[in-house]
């Protein structure tokens, strides 16, 4: 029997094992999680043991940056390239516009369900993980929701437990160094609260094409 996915969510989800270009980026977030670049007015509003960046970090000098930026756009175009049955090269021809901060989460830290509006497709790279109790309920998870909002109005023995792709529960991520997630920016998401000694470092991204050349693209 033939059983396709209709509507199909793309979910891109890689362990790059970047561990030295992680500490880099960390320590870059660090030395700047001051007020000089902390974002004025942040979508969520001020939420404890927080810092959001302002939304230029991927055009920022530093070469630990640039590797970042390099990185995170390599999967991105391939991952655009195998959802749009193109080649990469075409992909990469593309200009891409961005927007691109960090956050560094300190116990108690969280964010919201939200999405990310005037976007194609989002990103997440995890610098650090930090250090929590490693229990579950500590680990600053990334959750995700299903987009079908009324997919799961009514639920029975015969679709409670179907597949992962046809399935309605949330997805729940613990990110570890070097981790990238890259999602269509419509996906509801949100940052259980995280509960450890360290920081939690991670970077974020949007990204659109500019069809109609009034903005200036990255």
């Amino acid at each position: 029997m033939a059983i396709k996915g209709l509507f199909s969510t793309p979910f891109y989800s890689v362990s790059t094992e970047e561990r030295l270009l992680s500490a880099e980026v960390s320590r870059v977030c660090l030395e700047h999680e001051s007020d000089a670049f902390k974002k004025a007015q942040p979508p969520q509003g001020e939420i404890p043991n927080v810092f959001e960046s302002q939304f230029d970090f991927l055009a920022w000098t530093p070469q630990p940056v640039k590797d970042l930026r390099r990185l995170i756009l390599s999967h991105l175009t391939a991952f655009i390239a195998v959802a749009n049955e193109k080649t990469p090269e075409e992909i990469q021809q593309y200009p891409f516009s961005y927007h691109s901060w960090f956050h560094i989460s300190r116990s108690g830290g969280y964010f919201r369900p939200h999405s990310h509006p005037l976007a194609s497709w989002s990103a997440v790279f995890c610098a650090d993980p930090g250090q929590s109790a490693g229990n579950g309920a500590s680990d600053g998870h990334l959750v995700f929701y299903d987009p079908r909002h009324n997919a799961s109005m009514f639920l029975d023995r015969t679709n409670r437990e179907m597949r992962r792709e046809f399935a309605f529960s949330s997805t729940k991520l613990k990110l570890n160094y070097g981790d990238l997630v890259i999602f269509p920016s419509y996906m509801m998401h949100f940052v259980e609260p995280y509960q450890g000694e360290t920081p939690r470092i991670t970077v974020a991204a949007n990204f659109w094409i500019n069809e109609f050349n009034h903005e200036q693209s990255n």
